[in-house]
């Protein structure tokens, strides 16, 4: 393996790093201006910071797909976002037998 292919799987890889929860935050506070919620700084920090802890935590795909192209993962790391935590929680839930 050459010195000039580690050095651009690094770069993609720091890439992904921001981009990922940049556009999971995006997604989230898009929707946050989408609801009729009242918006307060708490509020559109912690929409931002959510969704881009989600996008982020769906990056995971990497672990069992590495070779996933970029816009197959900013598909799913979208997606996730755009779900939110409440569909995440109750899938879990659903999942384990809870609810």
């Amino acid at each position: 393996m050459s010195g000039s292919y580690k050095m651009t799987s690094s770069i993609n890889e720091l890439t992904n790093f921001f981009w990922v929860p940049f556009m999971g935050a995006v997604i989230g506070l898009g929707q946050l201006l989408g609801s009729n919620e009242v918006l307060t700084s708490r509020i559109i920090l912690g929409r931002a910071l959510s969704s881009a802890g989600i996008a982020v935590a769906a990056a995971s795909i990497l672990v069992w797909v590495p070779d996933l192209p970029p816009v197959a993962l900013a598909g799913v790391a979208g997606l996730a976002a755009s779900l939110g935590t409440s569909f995440l929680e109750k899938l879990v839930q659903k999942l384990m037998g809870l609810k």
